[in-house]
Parts: structure tokens; C-alpha cells; sequence
């Protein structure tokens, strides 16, 4: 997975920095061996929390994140809201993974050179693997005293399960993989992601008004892609306030921001349900609906109420040792780095175009794993997990809209255990427990014992028309304007959560505020040339006054625009 990506998706569940034992939480650290063949010597700390069962317990379930690079104890309020069926019978473990939170984390840069990183890392740098972390959970499992544990696994964390499921079979309960990472070498560029771009962008269109306004959401992407390689695909970008205006600069669009936009859709439903219509816009030649999808980050779209410094809990250095050593790379990772970029242009030569497109080679490569990797020390490559998985229960969960473990990989996960049931969740992206409550109904369902029923039912946030750039008539406008708004609100919350204020820039300019429901608008320019200003209700009804290339009063009922 790039690193730009995994940030992007964290930061989603990014929270102001945790007492050092969660509520609700016992909290603990084992000292466990740097490396468990005892041939280096050498101990770290793994820290974990337990929340215990509020009732006779029957068994134990281990909580274990993505990333790599993602820390666990500090989610425990959040696991426990989302495992609240199973609360009754069963202990959560959640565990800070060997390098990251309490366990070890050696702070580099996001951005900070990679080799620079290693040097810091020094004697841990070779065991930062998820090898090392399978073996640190057997070792939590002895230390307490369990007997199986069921391993819960997000993203990343479906590859610890798997391997811990592989060298411990016998003390493996069952198998929960949402978003599940293939145990073999982890996919380096996100190739699979884009081969089933074309399939997820047609699901998205396919629910929502976008249907009858986008032909096909894959021609959009591919016309998009052709649109910027000419060049000169400029649109604004609302980067402050002051007063009653946004301040707005123009910026060049290219084939990156396109791709990253893409990318992070698979995280959050209101930007995945917004972005075929945005990429029609594009191709077009109207960049401003993607720079404002692409633009809904931590330093644009957060609420009034949330603390200036925002701690996101991710360790670098865990993604860039882990990665290093275990995504399909096209060298050795003991190979001498002078040698390295002979081996890349071999790969890319090999590989042709077609895999990354409509995206050029250079493009991916470029936001992928293995430019970040090319400087990282020599490291013989880790011990690889048993060929066999074991016979127990396993749940794959997987969202149909995921792009960054798509389902076509999910099937080929589920597929090497005995006893897997696959459900592919509709209108879902990654992470799918934290975005599906039929996904957290069907994990209890199958901790219980059961088979969980498939999922179905319509999407969250259906896909949004296609509209133009340039729009007559009040009504259309005023309409455009609060759809525009609510998604922007929907994102903020599915990011933030519910607090009593948010800022909400507008599409080409001005600003929303919305105070405890209310919609206090400011000169929101969404479509060209027209401002809308005015205050709605909680409910939806109030008074909007537009200017520009469209003017007058508009009355507005429950969102409804009317002359």
C-alpha cells in the first residue's frame, strides 16, 4: 500500500492524543524477544489493553490494526462500541504491534528520508515483520493464560491473523479478516486496485442519480486521465478565510491528484458516491469538483470544536521496515541498492503499461512502495509462514467498493482456507466494520457460532448527478449548492464524527458554516460565477439570496429548492 494512502485512510480515525490506559480498558506491556529464534539478543515492550467480558467469558477475541504501523489500544473505546454484541462473552485484547504506540515506536519523519529512518531503527530494523509479530501474540496469548484465541484482523492486520493462524494452528479459535492483505508478498503498487477501478466507479454510478447522468463512470475515469495528460487543467482551490470571503487560488491539476483522489474514495462513502460525477467534470475540462473532493483532509475539512493538534498515531517506521522487507519489490531485499534501479527498469519493462493503466507507469511507481524503498538498507528477507492454513472457521469481509483490498483479492484470500465464508458487502469501501452495520452484525453472528446471512440494502450516500459547471435558472443553483453542502457535511462527520460546528468551503469559493444543524451560508460559489448566501434550518427550510450570473431570493423547504 503507498504510504500516502495509508496515511490518508488513518486519518480518518485520527483522535486527540489517549490517556495512557483507555476507559474501560486494563492495560499492560510484556517484554518479548527481539528476536524470537534467540539469535540476536534483545527484548522490546508489546503493550496491549483488555477489555474484559461483562459476563461469563467463552472466549477471547484479539484486535489487531493496519497500517503497518497502526497502534490498537487507543481504539479501545471504539472497538468496544463496534464489538458491543460480543462484549457478554468474550475478552478483547487489543495489541500496540511490535514498533508502534507503546510497543517500541521508533518516531521518523512521514515524509523524513527512509534510510535516515533505518539508521535509527538500528538492531530492530530486520524484525519489524510480521513474522516476529505472529510470534509476540503467542506470547501475549501464554502470558495471559488463553487457551485459543479468535483473531480479528483489519486491513494489514488480516496478514498478522493469518500468519499467527499459520505457525499456531492449534491455538487458533477462528478467523475474522475484514479487508483482508494476501499472506504472500503484499501488492507494492495497488495494480489490483486498479484493475477493478472500472467495476467499482460503475457500482458507485449505478445506485444514485449518477446513473442518469454519467454513461459509464469508467469511460469518465479514462477521458479524465486523457484530459490532464494535455495539460493546462486548471480550477480553484479555497485555501482560507478572511472575514465573510474565502481566499481562492487556481491550481494545476494533473494525473497524480487524480489517481490519489481515486485512491482515498475507498475509505469514505460520500467522497466515492461524489467522484463519478467529478471525473466526468474533468474530463470536461472542470476541475473544480475533483480539487475539492481531493482537498477533504485533516487541514480543510475539520470541525470548529475539534483541538488545533490532531494526533495521528501511525509509525513510519513500522510501514517503511515491514514494507521493505515484505512487498513484492523487484529486488532482493539483500540486494546491494546500486543494483536496484537496473532491477526496476527490468520489472517495468516486463510488466508493460497496461497493468497501470489508465494511469501512467510513472504516475504509480511513483506513489508506490518501491521508490520509498529503493534506499533501504540491505536486510535478508524474513522467514516466509507455512504453506498450510488451518482448518477453522473463517469470515472474510470485504466491501464491493474497496480499492485498495479489493474483492477480487478477498475471493483469492478466502479461497486458501478449508472453512471460509466470504461476504461481499454492497456500497462498502475498505475497513468494512467500521462502516457496516451488517458487517458487525454478521462478525457477533459468526463469533456466536453461526453463519451469517449476506448483506444488501441501498447505499449510505447514493452517487450524485453529473452537473455542469455553468447552470441557469435559480431553482438549479440553489438545488446544486445544498447537495453540494450536505455531502461535504457527510464527509466531515464520517471523518470527525458529531460535533457542533463545522467550516465548509465552498466548491470555488466562500464558505459554509454549520452550527449545531443550521446552515449559515456565505458566498458559496458551487457552480461558476453564482454566490449563495443565506440561512437554512436544521430541517432544511430557510431563505437563500444568489448573485452573479444568477440572482434573486430563493425558498428553501427540507432541502428542496423552490422559486
Amino acid at each position: 500500500m503507498p504510504l500516502l494512502l495509508a496515511l490518508a485512510l488513518l486519518a480518518l480515525f485520527a483522535a486527540p492524543a489517549a490517556a495512557a490506559c483507555p476507559q474501560q480498558a486494563r492495560c499492560g506491556t510484556l517484554r518479548v524477544p527481539l528476536d524470537h529464534s534467540g539469535a540476536t539478543p534483545g527484548t522490546m515492550p508489546l503493550a496491549y489493553g483488555i477489555l474484559p467480558a461483562s459476563g461469563p467469558r467463552t472466549g477471547t477475541i484479539v484486535f489487531l490494526t493496519g497500517g503497518p504501523g497502526e497502534p490498537a489500544v487507543r481504539y479501545a473505546p471504539e472497538v468496544a462500541s463496534e464489538l458491543a454484541p460480543v462484549r457478554a462473552t468474550h475478552d478483547i485484547v487489543l495489541v500496540d504491534q511490535r514498533g508502534t504506540g507503546d510497543s517500541g515506536d521508533t518516531r521518523c519523519g512521514i515524509f523524513e528520508f527512509p534510510g535516515e529512518c533505518a539508521k535509527r531503527l538500528g538492531a530492530k530494523r530486520p524484525f519489524l515483520t510480521t513474522a516476529e509479530t505472529a510470534r509476540d501474540i503467542e506470547a501475549l496469548r501464554v502470558a495471559l493464560g488463553i487457551e485459543k484465541v479468535t483473531l480479528l484482523g483489519v486491513s494489514y492486520g488480516t496478514r498478522v491473523a493469518g500468519e499467527y493462524a499459520r505457525r499456531f494452528p492449534d491455538r487458533t479459535a477462528a478467523l475474522i479478516l475484514d479487508s483482508p492483505v494476501a499472506l504472500d508478498a503484499i501488492e507494492a503498487d495497488g495494480l489490483d486496485g486498479i484493475a477493478a477501478m472500472p467495476r467499482v466507479l460503475r457500482e458507485v454510478c449505478a445506485a444514485g442519480p449518477c446513473a442518469t447522468t454519467v454513461d459509464d463512470a469508467a469511460a469518465a475515469l479514462n477521458a479524465a486521465v486523457r484530459r490532464v495528460r494535455r495539460g493546462d487543467v486548471r480550477g480553484p482551490q479555497v485555501v482560507s478565510r478572511k472575514g465573510r470571503r474565502a481566499t481562492v487560488e487556481m491550481i494545476n491539476i494533473g494525473e497524480l491528484r487524480v489517481y490519489n483522489a481515486v485512491q482515498f474514495a475507498s475509505a469514505l462513502g460520500p467522497i466515492r458516491s461524489a467522484l463519478p460525477a467529478a471525473l466526468q467534470s474533468l474530463a470536461r475540462g472542470d476541475a473544480a469538483p475533483l480539487i475539492h473532493l481531493s482537498n477533504l483532509d485533516l487541514d480543510r475539512a475539520r470541525p470548529d470544536d475539534l483541538p488545533d493538534e490532531i494526533d495521528l498515531p501511525f509509525s513510519a517506521s513500522r510501514f517503511h521496515a515491514t514494507m521493505c522487507l515484505e512487498a513484492a519489490l523487484p529486488w532482493r531485499t539483500d540486494s546491494a541498492l546500486d543494483t536496484r534501479q537496473a532491477a526496476e527498469d527490468a520489472y517495468v519493462r516486463a510488466l508493460g503499461p497496461k497493468p497501470f493503466a489508465p494511469f501512467s507507469v510513472e504516475t504509480v511507481r511513483g506513489a508506490g512502495t518501491a521508490i520509498r524503498c529503493s534506499n533501504w538498507p540491505a536486510t535478508p528477507a524474513p522467514e516466509p509462514p507455512p504453506a498450510t492454513t488451518p482448518d477453522v472457521p473463517v469470515l472474510v469481509l470485504s466491501g464491493r467498493e474497496d480499492l485498495v483490498t479489493p474483492v477480487e483479492q478477498a475471493r483469492e484470500v478466502a479461497a486458501t482456507y478449508p472453512r471460509a465464508t466470504l461476504l461481499e458487502i454492497p456500497h462498502v469501501g475498505h475497513s468494512v466494520m467500521n462502516d457496516s452495520a451488517c458487517a458487525r452484525a454478521a462478525a457477533a453472528t459468526f463469533i456466536a457460532g453461526t453463519t451469517p446471512e449476506p448483506c444488501a440494502g441501498d447505499p449510505k450516500h447514493p452517487a450524485a448527478a453529473y452537473v455542469p459547471g455553468t447552470l441557469r435558472g435559480k431553482r438549479a443553483v440553489a438545488q446544486a449548492t445544498i447537495d453540494g453542502v450536505r455531502r461535504h457535511l457527510e464527509a466531515s462527520r464520517d471523518m470527525f464524527g458529531p460535533h457542533t460546528r463545522y467550516e465548509l468551503w465552498g466548491q470555488r469559493g466562500g464558505y459554509t458554516l454549520v452550527r449545531r444543524g443550521s446552515f449559515d451560508l456565505r458566498d458559496v460559489e458551487w457552480v461558476r460565477r453564482v454566490r449563495v448566501s443565506g440561512r437554512l434550518s436544521a430541517t432544511g427550510s430557510g431563505r437563500l439570496t444568489l448573485s452573479g450570473a444568477t440572482h434573486g431570493e430563493v425558498r428553501v423547504r427540507r432541502f428542496v429548492a423552490t422559486p
